[in-house]
């Protein structure tokens, strides 16, 4: 029962903080599998050419392991399924510190984002272990989203060609038949 222990061979553990009202800290336990979201302000240039920055939700993983919520580490390892059955609920009090296993990269970027950002997890139902792409939320895709806007009507180009007739004082445009 050490953390060591418990870490997949090829995997890494670091811990995030996280805040019991942002990141189900108060229900997520040992053995949960969890997607985790990065919140962090991201450079735009706008069509002035100015730079601002604007707020990103960008989705960095998805169907990571739950290693440890706190000091709690009982129930990550379970032979018979992908959960344990029955792991005690950490107690968590205000902030507590969720352990995930990560590949060396992605544990590198976690690294990176909690110190430009914020984090937060996404509960996953034990069912479900599919990976999906997933678009960053910005204020652009918000809007598109409640309030969905038709796309614009493209003008028709007439791809047909033409030859014109003139008899006497009047001209015609005749369609070619392909």
């Amino acid at each position: 029962g050490d953390l060591a222990g418990v870490t997949p061979s090829g995997k890494r553990a670091i811990s995030i903080v996280a805040d019991s009202i942002a990141s189900l800290s108060g229900m997520v336990k040992p053995g949960d599998y969890v997607d985790v979201l990065a919140v962090i302000q991201i450079p735009m240039q706008g069509q002035d050419g100015r730079v601002t920055n604007q707020i990103a939700v960008i989705p960095l993983f998805q169907n990571i392991l739950v290693l440890a919520v706190g000091q709690n580490i009982s129930g990550v390892a379970s032979p018979t399924g992908r959960y344990k059955e029955n792991a005690p609920a950490p107690s968590s009090g205000g902030n507590a510190l969720i352990t995930l296993a990560l590949a060396p990269q992605e544990a590198n970027l976690v690294a990176f984002v909690q110190e430009q950002g914020k984090m937060r997890l996404v509960m996953r139902s034990p069912a479900d272990a599919r990976i999906e792409p997933m678009a960053p939320a910005t204020w652009d895709s918000f809007f598109q989203y409640i309030m969905p806007q038709k796309e614009a009507a493209q003008p028709v180009v007439d791809t047909n060609e033409y030859i014109e007739v003139v008899r006497g004082l009047s001209k015609e445009r005749v369609p070619l038949s392909k």
